[in-house]
């Protein structure tokens, strides 16, 4: 169990749904969830990718331990599990982790919002590469009164642009990346910088999706890198 694929994609999405405290998360099978501390970012992972067989719920009150312990070992260690106990051995060393009480990890299932996002209309399409999404990060590291990523329908695509929340700043430093695009309805929709940020980098299909029944923008990035990866980011409606 937990093989070195596993261990490697957990490592990918450390932090999302952590805070600075405890970094709580519970493994499950096949779908493992997260949920960003704001609220703003959803993952959704199919771990039945990283080719483990099924297994009970693993609850993890703090997931930076629980990796720091796997850099421990060589990746000829064995991985098994005694009831609420990890062990991890590599023929001369060997380590147990402790797992949580699952009723103090919140068990998070957004099976029904992956769903309803998916179905919802796809008003732009673009490739998003790992080139872009960190000149994106370094602009914003450069420009740091600019504290929000703008995304954009122009007339021959979208545009992601660093802007400010405060208008008296409009005035200010400026980044931006164009995509071509077909889009369906015009937008201008906007999420925190730290949101992008904090995404694993990859190549990204991005879909930008709209309820036209609550009024409602959503950002849909598939990986192209990592096998039935998914994450959904919540908009602001800027019109």
């Amino acid at each position: 169990m937990l093989n070195k694929k596993t261990i490697d994609v957990l490592n990918t999405i450390q932090g999302i749904g952590a805070d600075e405290k405890s970094n709580k998360i519970t493994i499950s099978y096949p779908i493992t969830y997260v949920k960003s501390v704001s609220g703003d970012i959803l993952i959704n992972y199919d771990i039945r990718s990283t080719e483990i067989g099924e297994f009970d719920n693993i609850p993890i009150y703090n997931l930076n331990n629980f990796l720091n312990t796997f850099k421990l070992f060589n990746d000829d260690r064995v991985v098994k599990r005694n009831g609420k106990v990890i062990s991890i051995s590599d023929g001369s060393a060997q380590a147990n982790f402790l797992l949580s009480d699952p009723e103090l990890i919140p068990f998070n299932d957004f099976q029904s919002i992956f769903k309803t996002t998916c179905e919802s209309a796809n008003v732009s399409e673009f490739s998003l590469s790992k080139e872009s999404l960190k000149s994106l990060r370094n602009a914003s590291g450069v420009f740091k009164e600019l504290d929000k990523y703008v995304f954009k329908t122009t007339e021959n695509g979208i545009n992601i642009s660093l802007a400010a929340k405060n208008s008296f700043n409009q005035q200010s430093n400026s980044y931006s990346v164009s995509f071509i695009s077909q889009t369906e309805k015009e937008f201008d929709v906007a999420l925190p910088v730290n949101n992008l940020n904090m995404l694993p980098v990859s190549d990204y299909k991005v879909s930008i999706k709209y309820n036209s029944v609550r009024d409602q923008y959503r950002l849909l990035m598939e990986s192209t890198e990592l096998e039935n990866f998914k994450i959904i980011l919540s908009f602001e409606n800027l019109k």
